[in-house]
């Protein structure tokens, strides 16, 4: 008994130490490790649904003291649409065609964990620009941006029928680290004409080549750049894969003017029932989602689940306190560890 007590007293310590409740990173790189140590620093809630524009924040906060490249870099450790963090894997490398808010249409590749994710990427995210400094200089990179749904705020309330459980629950449930104040969303970085940003668009020709090596001239018609029949008949079938509906729901709160995506092509009738087994399958992931278990010390890790999750529970919701009690307290925390609440970027974040 003496020594169960002991143990779970140091699970409390070892959950409740700086380390845990502060982030985490170095000066010279962010790689996946950083973002997977930091996820509950990041998505307080432990749910990353739809909610990558934290992860931007998370990138851009630092860009300012990170070389270009490592900047870059970083935005392919995670998916846009739907959070999932991201191996360096060739896999998780799509081609799409995009319209850019001030007109016309763009080219470039985009990082997701499944194939469903590069249709609502078709069908909701669009482009935008943004200037960033890094430890390079300053250059205009292109991103990528959806409506703000805090524009219509009361809609992250409305509830939604899940596609895969048949159950009803409010959208605000379903994505709970999308929060507003002011009508703009909280933790976004804005782009040049006002949209949040979820994450970055790809289109030098080195990664623009990358992607062409999983590609042929048959999808040149074709803005997913092979997906797009697989796209129309989950549209059919109700979204019943990748993120289901929730992407979908809160980047069309507030649709930005203008910007119709290039049509998918036509599917030839004797086509149709092979796309819809093919769209039906479960889809195969390649992401790095063992960020919740992974965030938590090794030892720790290694016996938490015989070791009593009532006080794990109770030692997240103390160490979520005290993250609460800093963010009202001042920033002196996030300061010491190169969080600099003045750098580029940081007036157009809603904290």
């Amino acid at each position: 008994m003496v020594r169960t007590a002991s143990s779970l007293i140091t699970l409390l310590m070892a959950l409740l130490s700086p380390t845990l409740c502060s982030t985490k990173g170095n000066n010279s790189s962010i790689e996946p490790d950083d973002l997977r140590d930091n996820y509950l620093h990041i998505f307080k809630s432990g749910n990353r649904n739809a909610a990558s524009h934290l992860w931007t924040d998370f990138v851009l906060q630092r860009a300012n003291s990170l070389p270009e490249k490592a900047v870059l870099r970083a935005f392919k450790f995670f998916c846009a649409v739907s959070g999932s963090l991201l191996p360096d894997d060739p896999r998780t490398i799509y081609k799409v065609v995009l319209p850019r808010v001030t007109g016309g249409n763009v080219s470039g590749t985009v990082h997701h964990c499944c194939w469903p994710c590069i249709c609502d990427m078709h069908d909701l995210v669009r482009v935008d620009t943004k200037k960033i400094e890094t430890a390079d200089g300053k250059k205009v990179y292109d991103f990528l941006v959806i409506g703000d749904p805090c524009k219509n705020a009361t809609r992250l309330d409305a509830k939604f029928k899940d596609p895969f459980s048949g159950e009803m629950s409010p959208l605000s449930m379903a994505a709970p680290e999308l929060k507003c104040h002011d009508g703009k969303l909280v933790g976004a970085h804005y782009s040049d004409h006002g949209y949040p940003i979820i994450g970055m668009l790809f289109n030098t020709k080195d990664q623009i080549d990358a992607a062409d090596k999983r590609y042929d001239d048959r999808y040149a018609n074709d803005p997913t750049f092979g997906f797009g029949g697989m796209c129309v008949m989950r549209q059919r079938h109700g979204f019943n894969s990748g993120m289901g509906l929730i992407f979908h729901l809160v980047a069309d709160i507030t649709s930005i003017p203008n910007t119709a995506p290039l049509p998918y092509p036509d599917i030839p009738a004797q086509k149709e029932d092979e796309l819809i087994q093919k769209a039906a399958l479960v889809p195969a992931m390649v992401s790095s989602d063992g960020e919740l278990m992974a965030v938590l010390p090794h030892p720790v890790a290694a016996w938490l689940p015989s070791a009593g999750l009532g006080m794990a529970g109770f030692a997240a919701v103390a160490c979520f306190m005290i993250r609460w009690h800093r963010s009202r307290h001042g920033r002196a925390v996030a300061d010491t560890e190169g969080h600099d609440s003045e750098s580029l970027g940081s007036e157009d974040t809603v904290e």
